[in-house]
């Protein structure tokens, strides 16, 4: 036997890399000036390429010769080889840094064969051949056996890749400034892989995310001529809607979750199942003036609340954004039994110009509203790593635009978003199959005077909520859960409060194999909080 050991950039989950008994050293990266460890344990994947889409300055490093040390000389001191599967020489010089160290360890363990295999890959080209080297080592392959298959075999790994932003490619250099601005002023993808040396090299470019996803999968069809003996992985940087977009390219799935982005592409041998759903997008309207980083004067006011209620056009957003996949939402209940039908509101832009000249926001020159010399403007945040709820926010902003409401949008991280939330609008997400989602979204809480998400108070809405929260009958709870919402007088409905806006609800959408049948869904919540599979002793397949 001998140890294993391959570096984070690998990409291997900690479930892998357990269940193979491989070991890892971890490269860092920093973040605004601090440094970060890159393990399979803490690191937060999403989080890193959040703040990469924000703008933040992230920089990786290469590993050491000390930590390369350090990992190795247990296994070594206890009389074990070592083999390090590596990420190419010709993108980092960590591999040097392993070389190094290798040195440093010989001197020590003489004994002892220390053999560094460099991969010319990264990532699951890299990982795969990590994965490889246990194989044959549980196969009964010595150090040097596995190292010399290795190095045969590490010339037929084809690793192809695309990245969305030409900028980080600038930043390692790989770019000159100029294309970097063509490209990105073009939407211009390059379609990129690893050469002879390891080094990165661009055979192709396309102009638009969809075709150079396209041209991946085109690229899978070309160079996997076996797929019965040929090892496939599919990586992607916090796109996993891309990346189960080509598995079923590739037929490596039976059913894979998409999203309205890909309904149209109809793969060969799929159809689409689309699933009814409450899982809504809506935002909040700070219903308090502004002060101490809460509030907002413009949404203070509930005329301009219900003015945007029922100035938005939620089936344009259905057809523009959702390619049709989706309904429109009137409240965090849709469709659900606690759910109260005054919630629905007809567009009527004509109705939310008068609401907002009644406010005294008045039609100005230029095409934005004026009140006491300050112009009415919304900034609109979303989750940057979220390119619906970012193509949602911008339809809202041209909406609202046309409103007389100059409206920006932000991309924003939810370390941040929360707090922020507090005095702008966001683009959320809820639906659940409970009405503690009401409770959840417009009950004050504690002794704060406000609620959680948004600042909103109603001592009426609180005191329905509170009683059915009491009730011991279910069902009996729901005509109060509905009271909550209007009760003829007042509520958090469009002829209430209207603190939140609720947009539509997004279908859940799924690409099916031909022949397997999936059982009868109920309306999904919102993300996956009912799995599809639940009911999967139902499903019947026919080959």
């Amino acid at each position: 036997m001998f140890c294993i050991f391959t570096d984070t950039s690998a990409n291997l989950s900690g479930e892998v890399l357990a269940a193979r008994k491989i070991e890892t050293v971890s490269f860092t990266y920093t973040k605004d000036g601090v440094e970060y460890a890159a393990d399979t344990k803490n690191f937060d994947g999403h989080a890193f390429y959040e703040a990469m889409r924000e703008g933040t300055k992230v920089q990786t490093a290469q590993i050491p010769p000390q930590v390369y040390i350090d990992h190795m000389e247990k296994p070594l001191s206890e009389g074990q080889d070592v083999l390090f599967v590596g990420m190419s020489s010709g993108i980092s010089g960590s591999y040097a840094s392993a070389e190094m160290a290798a040195q440093t360890l010989r001197e020590r363990f003489p004994e002892r064969k220390i053999r560094l295999v460099d991969t010319l890959s990264a990532s699951l080209g890299e990982g795969l051949q990590a994965v490889r080297a246990a194989d044959y080592r549980d196969e009964g392959l010595d150090v040097d056996a596995c190292y010399e298959r290795l190095m045969e075999e590490r010339h037929t790994m084809c690793q192809v890749f695309t990245v969305d932003d030409l900028k980080y490619l600038r930043h390692t250099g790989r770019l000159s400034a100029i294309k970097t601005i063509i490209g990105t002023v073009l939407g211009i993808k390059p379609l990129l892989k690893g050469d002879t040396e390891g080094k990165i090299v661009c055979f192709a470019r396309t102009r638009g995310r969809k075709l150079s996803i396209r041209e991946l999968a085109a690229q899978y069809a070309e160079h996997v001529v076996s797929p019965e003996t040929q090892t496939i992985g599919i990586a992607h940087a916090d796109c996993p809607e891309d990346a189960a977009f080509l598995a079923v390219k590739a037929g490596q799935a039976d059913l894979v979750y998409t999203s309205a982005t890909y309904a149209d592409q109809a793969p060969a041998g799929y159809s689409l199942l689309s699933c009814e759903s409450v899982d809504n997008r809506g935002i909040n309207l700070p219903a308090a003036p502004a002060g101490d980083g809460v509030g907002n004067d413009l949404t203070a006011d509930v005329l301009v609340r219900r003015a945007i209620n029922i100035g938005i056009d939620r089936q344009e957003m259905i057809d523009n954004v959702l390619n049709g996949y989706g309904t429109p939402a009137y409240s965090v209940c849709d469709k659900l039994p606690w759910y109260n039908p005054a919630s629905q509101v007809e567009y009527d832009p004509d109705a939310a110009a008068a609401l907002l000249d009644e406010a005294g926001w008045r039609m100005a020159d230029g095409g934005v509203r004026v009140k006491d010399g300050v112009r009415a403007e919304l900034n609109l945040l979303y989750p940057s790593s979220d390119s619906v709820r970012q193509a949602l926010a911008a339809d809202l902003a041209n909406q609202l635009g046309e409103l007389g409401i100059a409206a920006s949008i932000e991309g924003v991280g939810w370390d941040t978003a929360y707090d922020r939330a507090r005095s702008e609008p966001l683009m959320w997400g809820w639906g659940a199959h409970t009405p503690m989602e009401l409770y959840n979204i417009y009950h004050t809480i504690g002794d704060t005077g406000s609620a959680q998400y948004s600042p909103y108070s109603n001592p009426a809405v609180d005191a329905y909520m509170d009683q059915a929260l009491q009730s011991t009958d279910l069902e009996a709870s729901y005509a109060l859960w509905q009271k909550a919402q209007w009760d003829g007088v007042t509520g958090v409905t469009g002829e209430g409060d209207c603190p939140w806006v609720w947009l539509v609800n997004v279908n859940h959408l799924y690409w099916v194999r031909d022949g397997l049948q999936v059982a009868a869904q109920k309306i999904h919540p919102h993300g996956h909080g009912w799995s599809i599979v639940n009911n999967v002793d139902q499903w019947t397949y026919f080959s």
